[in-house]
């Protein structure tokens, strides 16, 4: 749903329909206002307190003053960026989309220029923001307005800080800063300058810090992103070692025929399992891997090969428990 003042700013918002949207639209117009809409039902009630220009579609798009082409208009620039820009606009974030398709639609005669300088003035106002931080990892707040990762902690810049680590971006993050320093300083010298040429040429060159800091900030979360990827496989790695210590006391060594030995299950530990041997040289490396059969025989011996390193050792016979 949107409200377009005819000269002014719209304000979009989403609801799950379109009656919903009555307190909304109430509580936003002015008393006297005169309001365009279509022949949905859901816009009924606006006839108690405004006057209210109807105009059915299937009859024209324009008709006695009634006209809504301003806001079918934004409608069509946003399902034409949902195609064209962002390929898919998912229905939690529909109210993201649309505020940023609002403001383009709203600024489109204003100069780039005075664009750039406009959302920077409003990033360096705005605090943190609560909706975003962290939204891109789906993780969620652990009520002191932190964002937890695995066993990490999210600052509100989107940069890390370890709870018992020592990970950090601190060169993008360095430069970054350094970047919006100066950019800071020279927008502070701009404030005494009334020679027209000189005040663009200030502002070019503010502009180009920005856009240093932004690249920067970029720079670190790809480092970021490639530091908690590595995070997560040490990790795991550790997760893994952790669980095949327990397991491999599980294990002792056996003698399994001509001359070879392998790692079997103790017999209490055996269970249900299907007897198996395991590869004494990746035992050793904290791997678990098998000695499987190969049909091939060297004497009285059969050959097994091992799957991790590819060992093969002659065996007098097939995986059994020895001291059965």
């Amino acid at each position: 749903m949107l409200l377009r003042e005819h000269g002014g700013n719209s304000v979009p918002a989403v609801f799950s329909s379109e009656s919903r949207a009555a307190a909304f639209i109430s509580a936003r117009i002015a008393m006297g206002t005169t309001v365009h809409a279509d022949e949905a039902h859901a816009w009924d009630h606006l006839h108690e307190r405004f006057e209210v220009k109807r105009i059915n579609h299937q009859e024209a798009h324009s008709l006695d003053g009634a006209c809504t082409n301003q806001t079918e208009e934004f409608f069509s620039h946003l399902r034409r960026a949902e195609i064209g820009i962002y390929h898919h606009i998912a229905g939690a974030y529909l109210l993201r989309y649309a505020p940023e398709s609002s403001w383009r639609e709203d600024n489109r005669r204003v100069s780039n220029g005075d664009q750039v300088n406009r959302i920077a003035h409003l990033a360096m106002k705005r605090g943190k923001s609560v909706d975003f931080t962290g939204y891109w990892q789906r993780h969620i707040a652990d009520g002191s307005g932190r964002w937890i990762i695995g066993n990490l902690t999210q600052n509100v810049y989107g940069y890390i800080l370890p709870i018992g680590g020592q990970i950090m971006v601190v060169a993008e993050i360095s430069v970054g800063l350094t970047s919006l320093r100066a950019a800071l300083d020279i927008t502070k010298a701009m404030v005494g300058l009334r020679d027209a040429e000189a005040f663009r040429a200030k502002s070019i060159e503010v502009q180009g810090l920005i856009l240093e800091s932004l690249g920067k900030a970029i720079e670190a979360r790809e480092a970021y992103s490639t530091q908690l990827d590595r995070v997560r496989a040490l990790e795991t790695e550790v997760a893994d070692l952790k669980n095949w210590g327990a397991e491999k006391q599980d294990y002792e060594l056996k003698p399994i025929g001509e001359g070879s030995v392998a790692y079997m299950l103790k017999p209490d530990k055996r269970g249900a399992e299907p007897p198996h041997w395991l590869c004494p040289n990746c035992y050793s490396k904290g791997k678990k891997s098998f000695l499987n059969p190969t049909g091939a025989n060297v004497g009285r011996g059969w050959i097994h090969k091992c799957i991790g390193c590819g060992a093969q050792p002659a065996c007098g016979h097939s995986p059994s428990w020895q001291d059965e």
